[in-house]
């Protein structure tokens, strides 16, 4: 079951459009798709979003039209050599000790909420919690 936890708001904006901000964590339990796989791992993946939408009657808009503003995204427990498919790539503990290899790039707590997401290191990070 993924798990999520977040906020949205709204503020006015130019004259005739609302802006729209949302700020979740999602966490999503996974496991190996092998048979006799049984370790789960979490990805905590946050999105924070802004988009406005304009009243087309006052200003030049597509009407029910959404401007993606700022957007921005954080995965904790994905493996750092994205395919550039989109897809999140978890990481699993057993696998990591078969290859002697350990978390990389700076430690991150995936939960927290107080940082704005501007201002986290990139997408390739190491979740300090699962």
């Amino acid at each position: 079951m993924v798990k999520t936890r977040g906020r949205m708001s709204f503020d006015s904006g130019r004259v005739g459009e609302v802006k729209v901000h949302a700020d979740y964590t999602f966490v999503y339990p996974v496991v190996r798709a092998r048979p006799g796989s049984d370790e789960v791992a979490r990805t905590v993946v946050r999105h924070a979003l802004t988009v406005a939408l304009s009243d087309p009657r006052k200003v030049v808009a597509t009407p029910g039209g959404l401007q993606v503003l700022e957007w921005f995204e954080g995965a904790g427990n994905d493996d750092c050599s994205r395919d550039g498919t989109g897809f999140l790539h978890p990481r699993f503990d057993g696998e990591l000790a078969a290859a002697g290899a350990g978390p990389s790039g700076p430690v991150v707590d995936p939960y927290g909420r107080s940082a704005p997401m501007g201002g986290l290191p990139g997408e390739c990070t190491t979740a300090s919690r699962s």
